[in-house]
């Protein structure tokens, strides 16, 4: 067993501090100032504020998920790699982006088209 996975086993490593800064029961890991979960507008508005601070201006929640989707396909991440990054549970939601990062990878590679020997 790897050591990461050991330490995850005994409740160490970072994962597990991490979810110790939590409160205590809480299925929720963006809260507000005041402790309270983020609706679903400010979940949105917080990640543009803070992409904004970043240096990313005009970024949207989803066009930060969407950047994200798209370089993981270009650098040949697994789907369920892809999947756990933004929270499409299937397949299909993550074929667009492998499908469009497949066919960007073909034309920059410069594959020449087959042509029929036929002529046709």
């Amino acid at each position: 067993m790897a050591a990461s996975a050991t330490a995850e086993k005994k409740g160490t490593g970072q994962r597990a501090d991490l979810m110790r800064c939590l409160p205590v029961g809480s299925l929720v890991y963006i809260l507000t100032d005041y402790g309270k979960s983020r609706m679903q507008k400010g979940v949105s508005q917080w990640a543009s504020a803070t992409a904004r601070e970043a240096g990313l201006e005009g970024q949207t929640a989803h066009g930060l998920r969407k950047y994200r989707m798209n370089a993981l396909a270009e650098h040949g991440a697994s789907v369920l790699v892809m999947q756990s990054w933004v929270g499409h549970t299937t397949l299909l939601e993550v074929q667009e982006y492998t499908r469009r990062a497949d066919r960007r990878r073909v034309i920059s590679e410069g594959h020449p088209v087959k042509r029929d020997p036929a002529g046709a």
